[in-house]
């Protein structure tokens, strides 16, 4: 071969791994490993080029601009809900998320895995938005966790409509705080409630060696005994009736029973260590509070439960905008891309998104629903569970389900 051809060739090679990248203000060229180094040409709109010391792209720069398209992806998937409710609050909890994130991730710009964590970030927020893309195709598991979430028997919600009821001591419901006289208003009334304690530690040293019957308990059982005692009235009376009540298990367990029982004497046949008492109590208070449903409020509940009955019908969703293009044969498909799309052929789990999918489904999660109420003149809590108006409403259309309670819990 001539020496002026392989002097061009040597010339030109390099070229041929160039691959431009275009950012903000700038123009970006990464080169391949060439010779075992790599290097990054950097061009500014004056056109003079710079030499970067690293070797890759701002990872901050990326992740803003991967989490902008996600987040858009989401907000669009959003809009294409069948429940207007649920397309509102994950709306407005997806954007409270990326924004929390943002400025928790800055405390984390100089740890060691600062890059790891922006990719486990954008991860999770793929695979929120490819969940939404499953809901709105008629994935029913999708469709269903979406429900529960903006419901409130999943997630973050739950927590939040379970606070108000942790909040109330055995304080009664006409005082200042509960005029109102239902759970329901409270939880929109109370902007700042207390955080998620367990009863107070001064019910621990209670001891009250005389149970209800007149025999006589040991330390442990007295202690159990005031712990529960300490409880709230209302939580008292929900985790009553919903072991009385018996809801649908579909987002999670029924509590069995109000107490733990603690034994007396440990392995060795010695008295059980107060702090051993202590622990098992708070597992204990935590694992119950994983099994309550806590309930809507009233406004919420009722639009829940016509949805649920059919008695008032959400309006359809927006549908998608199509392709005015005329798709190709299958047969061009193959002879062009060499194999056939992933999307040609129907999922299995899509489902057509009528009235009569989505009332089932809101049935499902209306069934999990409490309603609470204070009867002031019979001192007790009133709890109405869904699956109840469900099933008197299909026995008896012509009555009023919703306003007889089923479940009447004493909490005084």
């Amino acid at each position: 071969m001539p020496s002026s051809l392989l002097s061009r060739l040597s010339t030109v090679r390099p070229q041929l791994w160039c691959l431009p990248v275009r950012c903000s203000n700038l123009t970006v060229s990464t080169e391949r490993k060439l010779l075992g180094r790599d290097s990054i040409h950097t061009q500014t709109l004056s056109g003079s080029l710079e030499r970067a010391s690293t070797s890759r792209l701002p990872s901050d720069e990326f992740h803003h601009t991967a989490s902008r398209h996600v987040l858009r992806g989401i907000l669009r998937e959003c809009t294409y809900l069948p429940d207007q409710f649920a397309a509102s609050w994950i709306r407005q909890h997806a954007l409270s998320r990326f924004r929390t994130y943002e400025a928790r991730n800055k405390a984390h710009a100089g740890d060691e895995t600062y890059e790891k964590r922006l990719e486990t970030i954008r991860r999770k927020s793929r695979q929120a938005m490819y969940q939404l893309q499953r809901a709105n195709e008629g994935d029913r598991k999708m469709l269903m966790k979406a429900l529960s979430m903006a419901y409130g028997r999943i997630g973050k919600r739950r927590r939040e409509l379970l606070k108000p009821l942790l909040s109330i001591k055995e304080a009664k419901p006409d005082q200042d705080t509960t005029t109102k006289g239902n759970v329901g208003e409270m939880i929109d009334d109370l902007a700042n409630p207390s955080t998620l304690a367990g009863p107070s530690a001064t019910s621990l040293s209670i001891f009250d060696n005389k149970s209800s019957k007149g025999r006589i308990i040991g330390p442990v059982k007295a202690r159990v005994k005031a712990y529960i005692n300490d409880l709230p009235a209302g939580l008292r009376a929900l985790v009553q009736s919903q072991i009385a009540a018996s809801p649908p298990t579909i987002a999670r367990r029924n509590p069995r029973r109000l107490g733990v029982e603690i034994p007396e004497l440990n392995t060795w046949m010695k008295p059980m260590p107060k702090v051993r008492v202590e622990n098992q109590l708070s597992n204990w208070y935590a694992n119950l509070l994983s099994t309550v449903q806590p309930p809507l409020p009233d406004k919420e509940w009722g639009h829940l439960r016509d949805l649920a009955l059919g008695v008032s019908q959400a309006p359809p969703p927006i549908p998608r905008r199509t392709n005015p293009t005329t798709s190709p044969s299958i047969l061009e498909m193959v002879v062009t891309r060499g194999k056939l799309p992933d999307n040609l052929f129907r999922k299995d789990y899509a489902h057509k998104i009528d009235q009569r999918f989505m009332q089932r489904l809101w049935a499902e999660v209306f069934s999990q629903c409490p309603l609470m109420k204070y009867d002031s003149a019979s001192d007790k809590w009133n709890v109405i569970w869904g699956h109840h108006v469900l099933h008197d409403t299909r026995t008896d259309p012509i009555g009023d389900a919703a306003n007889t309670p089923h479940e009447t819990t004493d909490a005084r």
